[in-house]
């Protein structure tokens, strides 16, 4: 509610999940419950928003539990992320004449961007290797905006399949653009791999709860 400091919001929607501090901890993957703990104790917070790299582990875990719902945007409101919904530049896009070899530039991925559900993003094109046994419709490039480790630096491109391209029992191990799905139309765009388990799973082993839109076959660097 307006006016209640964003940690005391934090613990009565964890109340409202019917769990203990300890329990989410565990979801969460903190080794020790103070992992998630110091978010609700004024000692450590404040009044201050909760870090949005804490919101963006707790939106998979807490979306759509306790009565009523939590909602990604309780969530969000409570996160320092700042950059919600806000148009994604040309960064690393270029627009080449000649038509040959470019792929569709259709994300620019960056921590705390979100886009939003059933949109397509067309920023521009990109000259890179190609792909002949995949139709060119089936491909296209993301963009990455800052550095995301094991992945790119930034102005790194990365080529994407649609995931309809491959079998579906060959995609163990890859690495893919995920939509992590919300409760609303707001969507963010997020790097991981995919588990033996058919599951997603971001770079640092957290479940992913979203589609696929793309599967990486190749990072690039814009010259």
């Amino acid at each position: 509610m307006p006016g209640t400091p964003p940690r005391v919001q934090l613990k009565q929607l964890r109340e409202r999940m019917k769990i203990s501090g300890g329990q989410l901890a565990k979801r969460l993957g903190y080794s020790s419950p103070s992992g998630y703990l110091k978010y609700e104790q004024e000692k450590h917070l404040g009044d201050r928003l909760i870090p949005d790299e804490v919101i963006r582990r707790l939106i998979p875990v807490m979306r759509g539990a306790g009565s009523p719902p939590i909602t990604t945007e309780e969530l969000l409101a409570i996160s320092d992320v700042k950059q919600i919904s806000r148009p994604v530049e040309r960064a690393y896009v270029e627009a080449i004449d000649d038509s040959q070899g470019l792929l569709p530039v259709s994300y620019r991925v960056e921590s705390g961007v979100y886009i939003r559900a059933n949109s397509t993003r067309s920023l521009g094109t990109s000259r890179i290797g190609s792909t002949p046994e995949f139709p060119s419709s089936s491909q296209f490039v993301a963009a990455l905006a800052e550095n995301i480790p094991d992945v790119g630096p930034p102005g790194s491109q990365l080529h994407c399949l649609r995931p309809s391209e491959l079998n579906p029992k060959t995609m163990n191990g890859k690495r893919v653009l995920v939509g992590a799905s919300a409760d609303s139309d707001l969507v963010e765009l997020v790097i991981g791999r995919v588990g033996s388990d058919g599951s997603e799973y971001s770079l640092d082993g957290l479940p992913i709860e979203g589609c696929i839109l793309g599967v990486i076959i190749g990072t690039y660097r814009r010259e």
